[in-house]
Parts: C-alpha cells; structure tokens; sequence
C-alpha cells in the first residue's frame, strides 16, 4: 500500500464513492464526487496492488492555513478500519504544517478517527468545547456552509447506504444523541493536533 498525491480518474472515484457508501452508481453520486474533488486543494490516493483503493480531499483554511479541513475520504470495504485515513490525515498534516483538524460527517468511525490522532476532539461526550475550538468550529462551518458542531438534516438523508457504527456501545449510544442519521445530519468535528 502507499499514498500518493494523485487525483484518481472521475469514474474510478466514482465506484470509489459507490462501493464505499454501499450506494449505486448515479448521476447524482458522480456530481457529488466531482464537487468534492473540485473542492479540494490537496487529493491523496491510497493504491494497493495497483489499483485505487481510497482517496482522501483537503484544504487548508484559516489566516495561516492551520485548520486541515477534510473534504472527504472514502476507502473501498475491503480497505476501510485498516488505519489508512488515519496514515493519509497525518501525511497531509505533515505536509501542509497544520495546527488543527476540521472534518463533517455522519460516521462515529471518522469520529474516532480524529479522537486518535488529535490531543482534543470535539465535540466530545465528555468535556465542554473551549472558546478557541468554537472559535474554530465556527469559522469552519462558515467556510463550508455548516454549523457547528451539529448542523440538523445537512445532507437531507442517510449519505451510506448502511448506517456507519462503531463497535463501542457507549460510544454509538453518544452519537446516536448528537447525530439523527436518518435525518441527514453533519457533525463538524475539530481538534488540534
């Protein structure tokens, strides 16, 4: 396996998409990849034996670039919970030179993937969020059109085509609470690194 910085072609990262959200090839999910990969400033690609099996979209934000915002990162089932978006995160962050992480998503998994790399990661069940993260938290969410750190019904709808869960019960339980997926909502996650 290795990461590259390389876009993958449209129809490649479009069965990317497909297969990695369990949802069928459409128009519709074509445009909504196209946009994401428009999106962003930096593209990874993770190849396995050749072939594309993830690809990881970001951009920095902020007056310095500090916030490592990820636009998006699907991986193919047979490549996800294997630890590559977290290899691909801190390549980009070493890279770029970033200070905090910034991502929107439904997956408790994606959650816990900016908790385990991230000295503080919000929002947390824990710990209230601390003026600075909100700070950030704002200031990210008006960049790409969210709130934070809960925007209600933002994708209109479940965005996989199977719920995501984590294995954790407490921790599904939590989320669950934060995030309605029946009802599309985007958690905008933020910590620093």
């Amino acid at each position: 396996m290795f990461i590259t910085k390389r876009t993958p072609p449209l129809t490649v990262a479009t069965e990317l998409a497909a297969a990695g959200f369990v949802q069928s090839l459409s128009e519709a999910l074509r445009q909504d990849v196209e946009n994401h990969l428009n999106e962003g400033q930096v593209i990874y690609s993770t190849i396995e034996n050749g072939n594309f099996v993830g690809m990881s979209i970001f951009r920095t934000m902020g007056a310095n670039d500090d916030i490592l915002y990820l636009c998006g990162t699907i991986f193919m089932p047979e490549a996800q919970q294997r630890g590559f978006a977290s290899q691909v995160i801190r390549l980009a962050q070493s890279e770029l030179g970033s200070q905090y992480l910034a991502l929107r998503t439904q997956s408790p998994r994606m959650w816990r993937v900016g908790q385990r790399l991230c000295r503080e990661w919000y929002p947390d069940p824990h710990r209230e969020i601390p003026p600075l993260i909100r700070g950030i938290g704002k200031l990210v969410g008006a960049e790409i059109g969210s709130e934070f750190p809960v925007t209600a019904g933002y994708y209109g709808g479940p965005l996989y085509g199977a719920k995501p869960l984590h294995q954790a019960p407490k921790l599904q339980a939590w989320w669950d609470r934060v995030c309605s997926f029946e009802r599309g909502d985007a958690v905008l996650c933020v910590g620093s690194f």
